[in-house]
């Protein structure tokens, strides 16, 4: 399996949020910093299943949309 490049994922702005909440999955732990992009990202099929490959266990649900 090759290296796991998180640039290629990342928008060429880095405009981004931050927001301290909490996880939104049991056990809902907080004092979480979560970071948004400014800017909505697409992941091609192949990516998603490269990165659903390398997780063990995600309590998220993907969504995948078409345009």
């Amino acid at each position: 399996m090759l290296p796991f490049n998180r640039r290629a994922w990342l928008p060429e702005s880095p405009i981004h949020y931050r927001h301290v909440g909490s996880l939104t999955t049991p056990t809902c732990t907080e004092g979480v910093q979560w970071l948004v992009l400014e800017s909505v990202q697409t992941v091609s099929d192949e990516d998603m299943a490269q990165f659903g490959g390398r997780l063990s266990f995600n309590a998220r649900l993907v969504h995948r949309t078409t345009r």
